[in-house]
């Protein structure tokens, strides 16, 4: 038998596919697409890299973020260690230990016998919760009225800055707010943690934080942190959101941002379609009867219900449809180079002036393709939607049927 006949008689003669063998083999031919696509994006994305426009943007993208590491970290609301971002968690396990330093130092209680600290302890190297030392305080009260004097920022509605404070403290942590903190001007200028919520927190931080006060310790821990984490992104927010910085920087950093995310897109897209014509469709004009390369070596193959070879251009016509279904393993090309593991360019808009992202699109084929494919567990032939719209089916040459072409998979299990 000739490598590359159609078997066409033989295909007559074959029962419909299984889908759990049609979808083996999609899972094969997609393996290997994805494969060949990353080789292939290595060398387009060097190409796309040098062009003019795409080191413009590059350019204006990295300027953008080094004046913004400048502009934010005066805020204290953003802080790098080494050239590298901190987290809101970091930042916020920080101030909790500030604010247990300055609890202890206003309501310290020497009897409990696990719960002292002095300059030399761990929970004391962050320094005490002040207005100039807890990142949240700074920023509302030392920062913006100096960045800001005439107030379009920070709408304070007649409170000082640090009754403002106080109120994002409220307003973050929600009922507890009370209950874990003294707001008291007279007492400090800054929240400050009641002496028993700062013992449980110390407890489970530098004692033991399994046993019960651990437990409590970790119960208030996690709400603090988690108002804190969100207080430092409100006012990022806020900053971000400023002028001038928002109209003469942060836009400008955008539009260059997208304009490279997309350009990265498409050149990854023009990978896939470049994999896609060799991995797929070269295969399928080559081996005949729509063969890919896993289709070739477990048997299978595409006629008609007329029981004939569909035509190439009905071939090419539905490879549309496939190339765009083989669009899902973009998701795990993100995982390699120069992405690695970043889906940052996939969330931003694919299509200019839009909230259509790379990533949506993705989605949205993966639900219709998913839909095509469930529709062929109830069809007779064990045809999908794109099968029952081009009128043919998948069948396989391992199972013959050696009856009389009436409806029926004789001696046949499905």
């Amino acid at each position: 038998m000739n490598f590359y006949n159609s078997d066409l008689g033989v295909l007559k003669r074959s029962s419909p596919a299984k889908m759990s063998k049609r979808f083996i083999c999609c899972a094969i031919d997609m393996i290997l697409l994805l494969i060949l696509t990353v080789l292939v994006f290595s060398g387009v994305f060097i190409i796309t890299e040098n062009t003019n426009a795409y080191k413009k943007n590059e350019s204006i993208v990295k300027n953008e973020i080094k004046y913004y590491e400048k502009f934010v970290s005066e805020t204290h609301i953003v802080e790098y260690l080494d050239n590298n971002r901190l987290s809101e968690d970091v930042i916020a396990f920080q101030n909790i230990n500030r604010a247990i330093y300055l609890s202890y130092t206003l309501f310290g209680n020497n009897k409990i016998l696990d719960y002292y600290i002095d300059n030399n302890h761990e929970a004391s190297i962050y320094g005490i919760s002040s207005l100039e030392n807890d990142n949240i305080s700074y920023f509302y009260t030392q920062y913006l009225p100096k960045y800001d004097v005439e107030g379009k920022i920070l709408n304070l509605n007649g409170r000082n800055p640090i009754d403002y404070v106080f109120s994002k403290y409220i307003e973050s942590i929600g009922e507890n707010a009370y209950f874990m903190f003294t707001f008291d001007k007279e007492i400090s200028n800054t929240p400050v943690l009641n002496s028993q919520i700062s013992y449980y927190i110390y407890h489970y931080l530098y004692i033991d934080g399994n046993d019960n006060a651990g437990k409590q310790g970790e119960h208030y821990y996690n709400i603090f942190a988690g108002a804190y984490a969100s207080m430092l992104k409100e006012a990022e927010e806020l900053l971000i959101n400023s002028e001038p910085y928002y109209s003469t920087h942060y836009l400008i950093y955008k539009d260059a941002y997208n304009l490279q995310a997309r350009q990265t897109n498409l050149s990854l897209i023009v990978s896939l379609f470049i994999s896609y014509l060799i991995i797929i469709l070269l295969p399928k004009l080559l081996f005949k009867n729509e063969r890919t390369i896993s289709y070739k070596i477990f048997g299978l193959g595409v006629i008609n219900m007329n029981n004939e070879s569909n035509k190439w251009y009905l071939v090419i016509f539905k490879s549309i449809f496939g190339f765009l279904g083989s669009f899902i393993i973009l998701y795990i090309a993100y995982l390699f180079p120069p992405f690695n593991g970043g889906y940052n360019a996939m969330i931003t808009p694919f299509i200019s002036n839009s909230n259509i992202s790379l990533g949506l699109i993705i989605l949205i084929i993966f639900i219709i393709g998913t839909i095509i494919n469930i529709i062929g567990l109830f069809t007779h032939y064990h045809q999908n939607a794109l099968n029952l719209l081009f009128n043919d089916k998948v069948v396989d040459t391992h199972y013959l049927d050696e009856g009389d072409n009436d409806d029926k998979f004789e001696g046949k299990s499905y």
